[in-house]
């Protein structure tokens, strides 16, 4: 049907009066809807955890003697600097990378708390699952075959739904990291995130130490090939700081970041946002009321012509 441009605010509004006790109980029924969604949306708690970079990784520590070494270690193959936020970039990518996000979710047996959590019990904190997805009782998925609703779901469909979940904030300035997760249990999304923030600090420290002790051997077979007394000091000096470095990440299990305001197990869901869905629907019961008016107005003008 084809809205006539011409219809004025006058003949609106006499129509609005008289359909006023439809358009009444249209517009109650649209709010209606949006408070029994608010109702039976469940609830869904955001955890969050505030970071700050160590003083190696920030720049500190054994970044002073990278530096002064830094230019002939480039020259010799290795690179040896850490510091100048380097390596607290380094960290925020592989946060957000999606081997670290599914390795951890691998190692953790996530998979049915993230894809089919249904809501969360809070008398005997549990999660309850979607029982037409898994058998909690039995510890088995039961979705229907075919397509990406494969049994079990990849661990790149997981990834996809943790993905929308999970938010990494990096404050460049001050080097400050903020993670959040939202799940229906809030101990669980407290939870995850402290063990996200060891895996990442584990994985940083292996790595680490990994290159230190590749850059060691290969500073020591260079020591011994080299006949050039000054060169032999630097070697030295370089092989000195990987040496330092493996140590000092050995010991550290903060090694990249140190967690400054620790998650908590939040008592307030951020989700849903039920005033917010309220006055949507109230918008929206006001539009639909304005379409049905304007409808009816452009029926009797277009009945009006072709008598």
């Amino acid at each position: 049907m084809v809205v006539d441009k011409d219809v004025s605010v006058a003949e609106l509004l006499k129509v609005a009066w008289d359909s006023r006790v439809e358009n009444f109980l249209l517009f109650i029924f649209v709010i209606s809807l949006a408070v029994v969604m608010s109702i039976f949306k469940q609830d869904r708690y955001t955890a969050e955890v505030l970071l700050m970079p160590t003083e190696e990784a920030s720049g500190g520590g054994l970044s002073a003697i990278s530096n002064s070494l830094g230019g002939l270690a480039s020259l010799a193959g290795v690179d040896i600097s850490s510091g100048n936020g380097r390596q607290v970039s380094e960290a925020v990518e592989v946060l957000r990378s999606r081997k670290f996000l599914i390795s951890f979710i691998e190692e953790q047996n996530l998979s049915a708390d993230i894809v089919a959590a249904k809501y969360w019990d809070s008398n005997a904190n549990k999660i309850i699952y979607d029982d037409s997805l898994f058998d909690s009782s039995e510890n088995k998925w039961i979705r229907t075959e075919g397509g990406r609703n494969s049994v079990p779901p990849s661990m790149l469909e997981v990834y996809e739904v943790f993905k929308g979940d999970f938010d990494v904030s990096h404050d460049r300035s001050e080097g400050f990291v903020r993670l959040k997760v939202t799940h229906y249990s809030p101990y669980a999304a407290r939870d995850w995130l402290l063990n996200i923030v060891r895996k990442l600090n584990l994985t940083m420290r292996e790595d680490s130490i990994r290159q230190a002790e590749t850059s060691r051997l290969f500073l020591e077979r260079e020591l011994e090939r080299s006949q050039v007394a000054d060169m032999r000091v630097v070697f030295y000096e370089m092989i000195e700081e990987q040496v330092k470095r493996k140590m000092l990440a050995s010991v550290r299990e903060e090694y990249v970041f140190k967690i400054v305001d620790p998650p908590l197990v939040e008592e307030e869901p951020s989700e849903p946002n039920r005033i917010v869905i309220i006055l949507s629907g109230i918008f929206m019961g006001i539009v639909v009321m304005f379409v049905k008016v304007l409808v009816q107005v452009s029926s009797q003008k277009a009945r009006v012509l072709e008598d």
